[in-house]
């Protein structure tokens, strides 16, 4: 299971949970991508 913070401008920060056993594919694609740089602030 991965959980990740995610800043949103002008509204906050929203927290989300990443669950591999349910979305396999979207939860490697988001960790990939943030392990990357590709989203960062």
């Amino acid at each position: 299971m991965y959980y990740a913070d995610i800043e949103i401008q002008d509204y906050g920060s929203i927290s989300v949970q990443l669950d591999q056993s349910a979305a396999p594919v979207v939860a490697a694609d988001f960790v990939s991508l943030a392990e990357s740089g590709f989203m960062t602030a």
